[in-house]
């Protein structure tokens, strides 16, 4: 189930690259908006990262850095709304699936790697 909220609040690409600075960092991930200004200093692979991608859609790099289940659900806590549907990529997002009452993404190589 995606993060969606019946309230959520929709968001343009226009509007999430006026928030690509520091103290005021948001990001795109599989058509979800993350409000990620607080986290900047805790992320394990540093600040300068989040910046590159700051206002930016970040899914592929998100994807590709393999990040962890507990990276997912760390993500979940930032976010804030949907890219509106005129201007979403790809497909819905992950599944969601549940990790000791917390809410995480599964990406499909962790499904397959957990159906094995």
């Amino acid at each position: 189930m995606p993060l969606k909220e019946a309230s959520a609040r929709e968001f343009t690409r226009e509007e999430v690259m006026q928030h690509g600075f520091p103290g005021d960092l948001w990001i795109i991930v599989h058509n979800q908006v993350f409000n990620v200004s607080e986290f900047c200093e805790e992320h394990p692979g540093g600040f300068e990262i989040l910046l590159e991608f700051g206002g930016m859609d970040a899914t592929d790099a998100f994807e590709n850095k393999g990040h962890s289940r507990h990276a997912y659900s760390i993500l979940t806590k930032f976010y804030i709304g949907e890219v509106v549907a005129s201007q979403r990529i790809g497909d819905e997002p992950p599944q969601m699936i549940s990790n000791e009452g917390q809410h995480v993404h599964s990406t499909t190589s962790q499904r397959v790697a957990a159906a094995q």
